[in-house]
């Protein structure tokens, strides 16, 4: 026989409908967070822009230098640049890396300054000297090498430049494999 549950505490109607009401914008933020993002078409131009981070073989040839030589670069976001420099060993045997910065200038152009210390025992007396890197590079198509024109500065340890040249280079992206 069927009878009437009458001692069960029930939610008024009002209080039922403002809960269910209170899910739906919940449920539409999660939606909306799951759909993919279209991209604006600046942003997938800025996707198609020449990427300099990573690691590249540069050559470098310096007219009335040491012969070309390699030289192991790498670009962090951010804009770091560190970098060897093959040249100056064994000439001097205590040579920092270069540090520096780089700076994006155009869509495949970025330039970047870098400074190296090396100690020099020939000189009198004997100091740390300078080097200050200045380049601008332009990433090729491919986006896997560059070609770049710059400059060199040699300072004494008294801080006097003795000597400055230009210097082209050519590199190429190390790729993992």
């Amino acid at each position: 026989m069927n009878t009437p549950i009458t001692n069960q505490s029930s939610l008024p109607v009002w209080k039922r409908r403002t809960g269910w009401l209170a899910l739906v914008p919940v449920v539409a933020i999660l939606c909306l967070a799951a759909m993919p993002q279209a991209q604006s078409s600046q942003a997938n131009i800025e996707n198609s822009e020449a990427q300099i981070e990573g690691s590249w073989l540069v050559t470098i040839t310096i007219p009335d230098g040491p012969p070309p030589f390699k030289s192991l670069m790498s670009y962090a976001a951010g804009g770091v640049v560190i970098a060897s420099d093959s040249s100056v060993f064994p000439v001097y045997p205590m040579t920092t890396l270069f540090h520096g910065t780089w700076t994006k200038t155009g869509r495949r152009e970025f330039v970047l300054t870098m400074i190296s210390f090396q100690y020099d025992e020939t000189i009198t007396p004997p100091g740390l000297c300078k080097t200050v890197a200045k380049e601008t590079v332009t990433i090729e198509s491919g986006d896997d090498a560059y070609n770049g024109k710059g400059t060199v500065e040699w300072y004494d340890p008294a801080g006097n430049m003795y000597f400055t040249g230009s210097a082209t280079s050519h590199a190429t992206r190390i790729n993992a494999e």
